[in-house]
């Protein structure tokens, strides 16, 4: 009865810790739910090495999903992104005030593409400023009714590296094209903030205006294309993609779901 009432407690105060706000006590909360794991192995079997197993098993969990959803995936080697009307107000309700929120410090709009495969949708709302030769975009994903929005801001150098601040919420799930150096912020509490921030990182590589290429909306469009394409190729380079049974599909090798599964651990321990 003893043992049961302090795993409970162990339980309880760590659900507890995880409903404070800072990240210090709900990473201690995490934590805490391992200790009760333990310790509720522990006490039922008498085995210090079953209540380690217990913990094991948490760690175990994504290579439920990996195994049985994610291998099964197949993506298209080329998957252009297409004209598309935007996401309803129901499924990406910021849509209207981000759009709002980038054209009041001079982006304007340009186009809506997006494209489709395999149940998953991407879409990306373009925006483009000229005095600054700087793309802005909205990006919303939808995945099995599991959806996010992000911000992107991106200037392409005239040596050909592309400089880009994200407040992506979780790490990709595919290495980055080569030529793209990507900074991920996920505190900037605004599209304002978030222009800030990708100012300070230009200027952290010593970018100025004139190192910048200007853009039209046809460059804009080519790049999305072309930064899809790059990522895929460097995916297969480096071995986390394959292809598939059809020649025109890719899907994950075991090394991609071995780098999934570190991406899946980083993102817990990081929002956790």
């Amino acid at each position: 009865m003893v043992s049961i009432l302090i795993v409970v407690g162990v339980l309880v105060f760590a659900w507890a810790l995880r409903t404070f706000r800072h990240p210090i006590p709900r990473k201690l909360g995490l934590v805490g739910f391992l200790v009760g794991t333990y310790l509720a192995f522990y006490f039922s079997t008498g085995s210090h090495l079953a209540g380690v197993g217990g913990v094991a098993l948490w760690f175990l969990l994504p290579w439920v999903e990996l195994l049985t959803r994610v291998r099964s995936i197949r993506l298209p080697r080329e998957a252009p992104f297409d004209s598309q009307p935007p996401p309803g107000s129901a499924r990406f309700p910021q849509l209207a005030d981000l759009t709002d929120e980038i054209e009041e410090l001079g982006f304007e709009h340009v186009a809506d593409r997006g494209r489709e495969w395999d149940g998953m949708e991407h879409f990306v709302r373009l925006f483009y400023h000229s005095d600054s030769r700087t793309e802005a975009s909205i990006g919303f994903q939808e995945q099995e009714g599991i959806a996010w929005g992000y911000l992107s801001l991106t200037s392409r150098a005239t040596s050909g590296t592309w400089y880009r601040t994200t407040d992506l919420p979780f790490t990709s799930t595919l290495r980055g094209a080569r030529h793209i150096i990507a900074r991920r912020v996920t505190d900037c509490p605004s599209f304002y903030h978030l222009n800030e921030a990708h100012e300070v990182s230009l200027s952290s590589f010593a970018i100025e205006n004139e190192d910048l290429i200007e853009s039209e909306e046809a460059d804009l469009i080519e790049a999305l294309d072309m930064e899809a394409s790059s990522q895929i190729d460097r995916n297969i380079e480096d071995g986390i993609l394959k292809a598939a049974e059809n020649e025109e599909l890719i899907r994950f090798s075991l090394r991609g779901l071995i780098y999934l599964y570190t991406r899946v651990l980083r993102d817990v321990v990081r929002l956790s």
